[in-house]
């Protein structure tokens, strides 16, 4: 019930698409099926993102690295070989668009359950940029993750950081949006 109510219709989608174009914001979208993916071409995203749990859905990986757009891996809770065999599955493509996400679990994430050390063992062990899914409530950490030498930090944002959902307490809201952006920018340049 929870989900159906957050659910967006495809022109909603679409519209979405047009205002980030309009703000030079550069869109992608998490897909969970073939119709996923077909809107994400159709909306000419350059970037698909594989949530966690679909790290062994090897046939949307597949299909989705055959667009040649750039494949975003959530982690999550994924072991080493899971993620070796999704990077081989993105290459068999001839696709190298390869962005790891290191997501800590726990939702929201807490200090014990996040490693920062991680993204520099990801790096190095396949050579690929890394992001980090930042679902913690401590906006530090983002920053912490740049030092750590992630490339590009996700994090949600919200309308109001009170609604009775768990996403929502660990998101930003739009008025802190720009500053976060501004300080993220300048400790990537520190």
């Amino acid at each position: 019930k929870e989900l159906k109510k957050r659910e967006l219709e495809d022109n909603e989608w679409m519209e979405l698409k047009k205002i980030a174009d309009r703000n030079k914001i550069n869109f992608f979208a998490t897909i969970f099926d073939e119709e996923g993916l077909d809107l994400v071409k159709k909306m000419r995203c350059n970037s698909i993102k594989i949530a966690s749990s679909d790290i062994n859905y090897h046939q949307l990986i597949s299909k989705s690295a055959q667009t040649k757009l750039s494949i975003q891996i959530d982690t999550g809770n994924s072991t080493i070989s899971e993620i070796e065999q999704t990077i081989r599955i993105i290459k068999k493509q001839n696709n190298n668009k390869i962005i790891i996400h290191y997501c800590p679990t726990g939702y929201p994430a807490e200090n014990e359950g996040i490693n920062l050390n991680y993204i520099k063992f990801l790096k190095k062990k396949f050579g690929y940029p890394v992001a980090y899914s930042d679902h913690s409530t401590n906006l530090h950490y983002s920053h912490m993750a740049i030092l750590y030498g992630a490339s590009l930090i996700e994090k949600t944002i919200t309308e109001n950081k009170f609604y009775p959902s768990i996403e929502h307490c660990m998101s930003i809201n739009a008025s802190e949006a720009k500053n976060y952006i501004k300080s993220l920018k300048v400790t990537k340049k520190m």
